[in-house]
C-alpha cells in the first residue's frame, strides 16, 4: 500500500491550500456535491497564530472556501473551547464560507467506539462528527512533551467534549486519539507548518519555528510521519504514529510515501522537544525513571520547568520523582515523592500520584499542588 503526501511552500494561504490540493488530485477527490463537511482545526487555545500554537485561521478559511465551491451542502469549522475558537476566528470573515461551531455549545452524542483498542468507555463527542459525510483535519504540526509529535492524529483531542479529554491521558494518549478518529476517519489531513513550534509545549510553553510549509495527504498517518521527518524525528519513535500504522490506519514507511511538491530534503527543519536530563535540577530532584517509556519523565520535566514546578522545588527543597515502568526506585526517604504514570500505580502510597499514560502536565501540577500543601 502506498500513498501520496504533498509538501508546499509559500506565504499566501489560498495558494498553499490550492497548490497542495492540486498536487493531490483536486478538492473533488475528497468532497462531493451535497456533502456535509466537518473541518477540524487546532484552535482550542486563545493565541495569535504567529505563536505556532494554533492553526492559521486564514488557512482554514481558504480550505473551507474550496470545500464550499466543490458543492458541499454544509461546511462546518468546529473546535472545543468556545471562548478560544471564537476569539481566534473573530473578524476573519469565516461566516462567509462556513459555519463556525464551538463544540461546547453544540449538540452532543455519547457513543461507544466500535473496535476501540484503548478507549473502552463511553465518550461524548459533537454530533456533527457522526452526522457529517466527510471529516477533514487541519492541525498545527509541532513537538509535544507527552506525545513527541502532535499533528493530524492527535488533533482528534479537540473532538472530546469538555473534561472528556482527560480520558485520553487516562487510557493512553498514544492510542485514544486513534480510536476517536475512527468514529469518522478523516479523508484529508492538512498540517500547518507555516509556523511550527518546538520546546516545552504544552508545559511552560513552546518556541515558534517558522518552517513555511503545509503538508497534506489523504492518509493522515503518512502526513504525520512526513511532519515528524521534517522535524528530525523518526516516526517509528513517535508512538501515536507507530500505533496508527500498526493498527492498519495508514503507512509510515518512507518507501511507501510518494512526496510531491517540495522534496523532503529541501524542507528539513530539525526541532527539539522536551529533553530529559536527570541533572537539570541539580540535587533538588532525585529522578527514578525508566526511559523505555519516556513520556512520563518528559511531562514531569515539563512540569518542573513551570513557575508552579519551580515554586514547588523552592518550597520542598528536595523531591523524588518516579516516572516510567520503574521496578526498584531508589527513593530518598527524607524527601517527598511524586509518582507519575499508570505503570507506577503500585507506588501510589509513596506520595503524590498523578495517574495517566502519560498524565498531562496540568494533571501533574494539580496532584502536586493538592499533596504538597
Amino acid at each position: 500500500m502506498s500513498t501520496t503526501v504533498a509538501i508546499v511552500r509559500g506565504d499566501d494561504p489560498q495558494q498553499l491550500v490550492a497548490q497542495a490540493l492540486e498536487l493531490l488530485g483536486g478538492i473533488d477527490k475528497f468532497v462531493s456535491p451535497g456533502d456535509v463537511v466537518l473541518i477540524k482545526p487546532n484552535s482550542f487555545v486563545k493565541q495569535v497564530p504567529a505563536n505556532g500554537n494554533v492553526t492559521r485561521p486564514d488557512l482554514v478559511i481558504a480550505l473551507a472556501a474550496m470545500v464550499r465551491d466543490a458543492g458541499a451542502k454544509r461546511v462546518v469549522i468546529g473546535e472545543r473551547n468556545e471562548g478560544a475558537v471564537r476569539a481566534n476566528f473573530e473578524g476573519t470573515g469565516v461566516e462567509k464560507v462556513a459555519e463556525l461551531m464551538p463544540f461546547d455549545s453544540a449538540e452532543h452524542a455519547t457513543v461507544t467506539i466500535p473496535d476501540a483498542e484503548a478507549l473502552h468507555v463511553p465518550l461524548t463527542v459533537p454530533k456533527i462528527l457522526l452526522d457529517c459525510d466527510k471529516h477533514i483535519t487541519v492541525p498545527v504540526a509541532k513537538t509535544h512533551c507527552g506525545a513527541g509529535v502532535t499533528a493530524c492524529l492527535k488533533n482528534a483531542m479537540g473532538l472530546m467534549i469538555g473534561t472528556e479529554t482527560t480520558k485520553s491521558h487516562a487510557y493512553g494518549i498514544c492510542n485514544v486519539p486513534i480510536d476517536v478518529n475512527s468514529l469518522k476517519w478523516p479523508v484529508l489531513g492538512l498540517a500547518d507548518m507555516t509556523i511550527s513550534q518546538e520546546g516545552n509545549f504544552p508545559g511552560a510553553g513552546g518556541v515558534p519555528v517558522p518552517v513555511g510549509v503545509v503538508v497534506a495527504g489523504p492518509d493522515i498517518v503518512a502526513v504525520d510521519a512526513t511532519c515528524a521527518r521534517i522535524m528530525g524525528y523518526d516516526p517509528n519513535d513517535v508512538w501515536i504514529i507507530r500505533n496508527a500504522a500498526r493498527r492498519g490506519k495508514g503507512v509510515l514507511d518512507e518507501a511507501q510515501i510518494q512526496i510531491v511538491g517540495e522534496s523532503l530534503a529541501s524542507v528539513l527543519h530539525p526541532m527539539t522537544g522536551v529533553v530529559f536530563d536527570p541533572t537539570e535540577f541539580g540535587d533538588r530532584v532525585n529522578f527514578c525513571v525508566d526511559l523505555r517509556c519516556r513520556y512520563c519523565a518528559q511531562d514531569a520535566t515539563s512540569f518542573l520547568r513551570t513557575r508552579e514546578g519551580q515554586a514547588l522545588l523552592e518550597k520542598l527543597g528536595r523531591l523524588n520523582v518516579v516516572a516510567g515502568p520503574v521496578r526498584e526506585p531508589q527513593l530518598d526517604p527524607s524527601a517527598p515523592t511524586l509518582v507519575v504514570g499508570n505503570c507506577n500505580a503500585w507506588l501510589m502510597d509513596q506520595g503524590a500520584f498523578a495517574h495517566g499514560c502519560p498524565p498531562a502536565v496540568w494533571q501533574i501540577a494539580a496532584r502536586a499542588k493538592a499533596s504538597f500543601r
